[in-house]
């Protein structure tokens, strides 16, 4: 009898004791499930924005938050501003073939033709006069000029029609689907041909969707172009016989007519129909986030950087919230005496007021997390907890869910002991 005691008092030692390893060993979690989300009071609502254009958005690039958007796919005439397009094309290129920015280009007579034809925006180079590749940059994106635009054309693509089948092409390549362009510059396709260069008829059509594509592109590959955009003024060809100073058509540049504090591009442009101005606007907020304004098809020069200015102005009526001081997770962290307290790795700063929830949770978490029993084992001050992720598909840009950033421990831990951590576990038994 007393044999068989004991063999029952083993038996039930051994499963008591597996019971503890599988209590103490963590197992591997690709994310929390439902009721382990992380809430939040962050709210939003659309106060109506007073715009006097056809489509428009205004986005915090730093979050992938659209804070505000107008006809987003809609396709529309940008002239000007697929120069951004253009550039992006032939950094690619300069990129694809090591080619310098300091490669030297010769004005050919093509652009006599081209400066003495229409009244179009021109950086007003001359016939064999030289500039190097990154004097060309400032040339198309300060003064807007469409003769360095369809020289840099013939230079790098042998001929016009070639950089516009790469525009194209690239546009396919990069996700853009409400985009299709019939020129380097902007010009539509009927003022090109009359002047010998050939193209297709119509007009350059980008969406704002497919902009905000192209400017996340351009920040993060080509930061000449921003860097071009972003100059007042710049003096060209100084080795030449006559240098030129270019002045900014830009006019929402701080400084200038229509300035709005801290904006540092990108690129506008028009028409002389109504309803054919268009800008994209980069800014910085007091985060030091990057705040994209884009309106198209504005109806006057002055309207288009009136409704800039309205777009800027609507982030004064939100506020900006730290997620970090809104994480509170459904867990418990084994081992310690004192209560954990979870934070963001960095600032993420997220624009609200009130009328829509955000919804979070944690994806990639740490291997030192038990799923049976909701808990993290063996963490540390400053230990990786999981990456916080936004899954409110319909505000942020492309319905692609965000990682904000890394959770960890934020304050010191003291130690619990194993005693006290068996003595939990029985009370955790007890109470399932």
């Amino acid at each position: 009898m007393k044999k068989i005691i004991r063999v029952l008092l083993v038996i039930s030692i051994i499963i008591f004791g597996f019971g503890i390893i599988k209590y103490f060993i963590p197992t591997g979690v690709s994310e929390i499930s439902n009721k382990d989300k992380i809430e939040s009071e962050i709210k939003f609502d659309y106060t109506p924005i007073k715009v006097d254009n056809k489509a428009s958005v205004l986005m915090n690039l730093d979050t992938n938050q659209i804070i505000y958007s107008n006809n987003m796919h809609n396709e529309i005439p940008v002239y000007s501003v697929s120069k951004v397009m253009f550039l992006a094309t032939v950094a690619k290129k300069m990129e694809e073939e090591n080619i310098s920015y300091n490669k030297k280009v010769k004005v050919t007579k093509l652009i006599d033709t081209v400066n003495t034809q229409g009244n179009f925006s021109s950086a007003g180079l001359g016939s064999n006069e030289v500039y190097t590749i990154k004097e060309l940059f400032d040339a198309v994106m300060i003064p807007s000029g469409n003769d360095a635009a369809i020289l840099l054309a013939y230079e790098l693509f042998n001929n016009h029609e070639s950089a516009v089948v790469q525009m194209n092409e690239n546009a396919k390549k990069w996700k853009m689907k409400d985009s299709s362009f019939v020129s380097t510059s902007g010009l539509d396709g009927k003022y090109l041909n009359k002047i010998g260069i050939k193209a297709s008829p119509g007009k350059n059509l980008m969406s704002p969707y497919d902009s905000v594509l192209l400017v996340k592109r351009v920040m993060k590959n080509y930061p000449e172009i921003v860097d071009s955009g972003n100059k007042k003024t710049s003096t060209i060809g100084k080795y030449n016989s006559k240098s030129i100073k270019l002045e900014n058509v830009n006019e929402i540049l701080e400084g200038l007519d229509y300035s709005y504090s801290d904006v540092y591009g990108l690129k506008t442009g028009s028409n002389i129909e109504k309803y054919s101005n268009c800008i994209i606007a980069l800014k910085k907020n007091e985060y030091n986030q990057t705040i994209l304004a884009i309106s198209y098809s504005s109806k006057t020069r002055q309207s288009l950087y009136e409704d800039i200015t309205s777009l800027y102005d609507y982030l004064k009526t939100l506020n900006l919230t730290n997620l970090q001081d809104n994480i509170e997770l459904n867990t418990k962290v084994g081992f310690v005496e004192n209560d954990v307290k979870f934070g963001l790795e960095k600032p993420f700063y997220i624009y609200h007021n009130e009328k829509q929830d955000f919804e979070y949770k944690l994806i990639d978490i740490s291997k030192k997390y038990n799923k049976n029993m909701n808990r993290f084992y063996g963490i540390n001050k400053d230990g990786f907890v999981g990456d916080l992720e936004i899954i409110n598909k319909e505000e942020f840009f492309d319905g692609t869910p965000l990682n904000l950033s890394s959770v960890i421990v934020s304050n010191e831990l003291n130690k619990k002991g194993v005693f006290k951590s068996i003595q939990e576990f029985v009370i955790d038994l007890i109470k399932k």
